[in-house]
């Protein structure tokens, strides 16, 4: 089955809000086996919006809209949809009720508005805000569906509401979706792997590339899934921190919590990003003792411990810089990990010896100091997220047990992400 997303506002045409439910409503329409095919960005302009579905109604069976239904002169998509099926507005009965459930009983005439809908159309409850979501049939037997644009109460409707419309009342069924999450490797070398391994079922398996790493989702029916799960596993062994939909700095914050372990940072080229990754994560307190941004080499000496004679022979970015931020963190803090981060993030500062994207990552733990160099390519902030990718990463490795045999040199110069 195939489905067309189309989503409405002058803000999004204009780029003062950036579009994010599309992505939302693709993700569970995929995982109930319906394939989008196009989206579609229009503006307020009723004329706009009933033109967009009705090309859209031309080319597939379900078509979905995102944005439009508030209370405001702006809010037209209830109107293009009058249009589109040439159904008259009516005050739905079910959209009154919980309208005047959620407003406890005091409704005003620009809320009344939300509960106009094209006649026939089923009310999609809103339970975290006003607008309810419009669902219904056209005379040709398609279905439409017209979803608010804020985005929590988009995904609010679509999880309590429009997947399970769509599996116990349309029949669709839902497919195995399964999650691999990689850092520490091209999205290249990965389809290389796989394409060998694996031939055409590479096809059930959608690749997400960032600046942290690469995204897996493996769909297909469960025996596929499931066994295209297992292979990837074992031929991406090393590279995977995550099979559900967490950030790695959270999976590490957990495995130093579970072993009462604690952990300190210090910074110069992350300047703070990579302590703010670990605070981001509720309850981070259990085991984050605190991080120095060392950024100027005063600061590297006089804080962490830095010596003077080093950095004038190795130079800020280097090896030794990098083992003594770690070394003197830990001492500091009395952590039992510490990491530490110094490169060159550019687009200025880079030489013939050391260019833009050098970095150097060093790890102080109960084993011992481990340093690694690192050559990323790619703009400051890249070059300063996949820094701070990395170093978790490398800690990671090390919680697992895993950093004496993880295969840097398969890498070769295109170390990290």
């Amino acid at each position: 089955m195939k489905a067309e997303l189309i989503i409405i506002g002058d803000e999004i045409l204009s780029g003062r809000r950036v579009d994010t439910n599309s992505a939302y409503i693709s993700t569970v329409l995929s995982e109930l086996g319906i394939h989008v095919i196009r989206k579609t960005v229009v503006s307020d302009a009723i004329d706009d919006i009933v033109t967009a579905f009705k090309e859209s109604l031309k080319r597939v069976d379900i078509v979905i809209s995102s944005g439009g239904l508030g209370p405001t002169p702006d809010d037209t998509t209830r109107f293009a949809l009058s249009k589109v099926v040439e159904r008259p507005l009516e005050e739905n009965i079910e959209a009154k009720c919980m309208l005047m459930d959620y407003l406890a009983k005091a409704t005003s005439p620009s809320a009344n508005l939300q509960v106009m809908m094209p006649a026939g159309s089923v009310a999609l409850k809103n339970p975290v805000g006003v607008a309810p979501g419009i669902l219904f049939r056209t005379n040709s037997n398609k279905l439409i569906i017209a979803l608010p644009g804020v985005p929590q109460e988009m995904r609010a409707i679509m999880d309590k509401e429009v997947r399970r419309y769509l599996v116990e009342i349309f029949g669709f069924q839902p497919i195995k979706v399964r999650l691999i999450r990689t850092t520490g490797i091209f999205e290249i070398r990965i389809l290389e792997r796989l394409e060998q391994a694996l031939g055409e079922r590479t096809k059930l398996i959608a690749f997400y590339p960032s600046y942290e790493g690469v995204d897996l989702r493996i769909v297909g029916n469960s025996y596929e899934a499931d066994e295209t799960f297992e292979e990837c596993k074992r031929i991406l062994d090393g590279f995977i921190y995550a099979y559900e939909e967490k950030d790695l700095s959270e999976i590490v914050g957990e495995r130093l919590r579970e072993s009462g372990k604690t952990l300190s940072v210090a910074e110069s080229c992350t300047g703070g990003m990579l302590a703010s990754r670990i605070v981001d994560i509720s309850g981070s307190s259990d085991y984050f003792l605190g991080g120095v941004v060392g950024y100027a080499n005063d600061v590297k000496m006089r804080v962490l411990g830095v010596s003077e004679e080093k950095l004038k022979k190795f130079g800020a970015v280097s090896y030794e810089v990098a083992s003594d931020m770690a070394v003197g963190i830990k001492g500091i803090t009395g952590s039992d990990y510490a990491l530490s981060t110094t490169g060159v993030a550019g687009p200025t500062g880079g030489t013939r010896t050391k260019p833009v994207g050098l970095v150097y990552i060093g790890l102080a733990s109960p084993d011992g100091v481990f340093v690694r160099e690192y050559r990323f390519k790619g703009t400051r902030e890249a070059i300063r997220r996949r820094t701070t990718q990395s170093a978790l990463f490398l800690l990671f490795l090390s919680l697992t047990n895993r950093l004496d045999n993880f295969p840097f040199e398969d890498m070769s110069k295109e170390v990290g992400l």
